[in-house]
């Protein structure tokens, strides 16, 4: 046995280029999995701590992947309140942004690329994102339904395109003027624009 296990040895000294070759597969495919499983339990993580601050549901047609991909007959905004255990239905548009000061934005999914959100100012703290950003920046201000070509915007997001409050911002065509900025720690969120539902409407001839 120990002549056997001598000559295991000598043999990958006796080829050595194979015997690292062999190593370095090895390696290399042990970090790979760490690295694949670390990223998944990541992204578990970060989708985990998203839906946990949701205060409510989103609905959608079944036929559809995403509310930005279709729409919904603001009727059915009575029936779902007639539900038991429905406090309260808020309706919201949501549209992907296609450029933003006149640069092309890059598609990378729902929730992955920049997003009109067209709501009543008085319904987002209640919102499916009103829970997720709700760390206003410095010199932030909150959204009135007065405020027609008015936008809020993330942190990350403004630092990306360089604004600050009062700045100007051209999305899809359309100048609007940031008056606030808000923090958060869900890349879903930090892809959203927030504006009133009738700026959403006229930007995106919606009706």
């Amino acid at each position: 046995m120990s002549k056997l296990v001598k000559l295991a040895f000598l043999n990958n000294y006796r080829r050595l280029n194979r015997t690292i070759l062999a190593l370095l597969g090895i390696i290399i495919g042990i970090a790979s999995l760490i690295t694949l499983v670390s990223v998944v339990d990541g992204l578990h993580k970060n989708m985990g701590e998203t839906v946990s601050k949701m205060q409510g549901l989103m609905v959608y047609s079944s036929e559809i992947t995403s509310p930005v991909f279709g729409t919904t007959d603001i009727l059915y905004q009575n029936k779902l309140s007639g539900i038991p255990g429905v406090k309260k239905v808020i309706p919201e548009i949501m549209q992907i942004v296609g450029q933003i000061d006149n640069k092309a934005t890059e598609f990378q999914g729902p929730g992955n690329t920049p997003t009109m959100l067209g709501i009543d100012p008085q319904d987002f703290p209640e919102s499916t994102y009103g829970a997720i950003a709700d760390k206003p920046h410095k010199g932030a201000k909150e959204l009135k339904n007065t405020d027609t070509g008015f936008v809020l915007i993330s942190k990350d997001m403004a630092e990306d395109f360089r604004k600050t409050v009062n700045s100007k911002i051209n999305i899809d065509g359309q100048t609007f003027t940031i008056k606030g900025i808000f923090e958060s720690d869900s890349k879903m969120s930090n892809n959203i624009i927030i504006a009133l539902p009738k700026d959403v409407r006229d930007l995106y001839n919606l009706s």
